[in-house]
């Protein structure tokens, strides 16, 4: 990751009086890697917690060649494209990454999980005319 020159995503965990950092961690590659999501009644919709065991879920946009993709699907027609990151509750580990994409850019403006099953429902922009995914192992 290099913040400096591109720009990571990243997320914060705050205390309940917003007085203390608890934990904090990048997201990203060597380019860039952003979670610039919808707003709907003030509240982003690029963010969302597993309701079983508190993982977070983040999603976005990255021009990173190198964003860690673990396991999941990714883009294989081109190094830009949209993101789902999942990581524990404690912010400390990436679970599982899905890079995905088309021949074109992509985002993700929205998320959601299914609270019957924890599937992961995105939603977003792109101006590919394909979108290509695999599964990796």
């Amino acid at each position: 990751m290099n913040p400096q020159e591109f720009g990571d995503a990243f997320v914060t965990r705050l205390n309940p009086a917003l007085t203390t950092i608890v934990q904090s961690t990048y997201v990203g590659g060597t380019r860039s890697d952003s979670v610039h999501g919808g707003q709907q009644f003030g509240a982003s919709r690029n963010l969302a917690f597993h309701p079983v065991n508190g993982d977070l879920y983040l999603a976005g946009a990255t021009s990173s060649w190198d964003f860690p993709a673990i396991g999941g699907i990714f883009d294989t027609d081109t190094w830009t494209g949209a993101f789902v990151t999942r990581i524990n509750p404690q912010l400390t580990t990436f679970v599982k990454t899905a890079w995905f994409g088309g021949n074109a850019a992509e985002t993700v403006s929205a998320l959601a999980i299914d609270p019957a099953d924890g599937d992961v429902l995105i939603a977003g922009t792109t101006s590919a005319t394909t979108l290509a995914s695999r599964t990796t192992s």
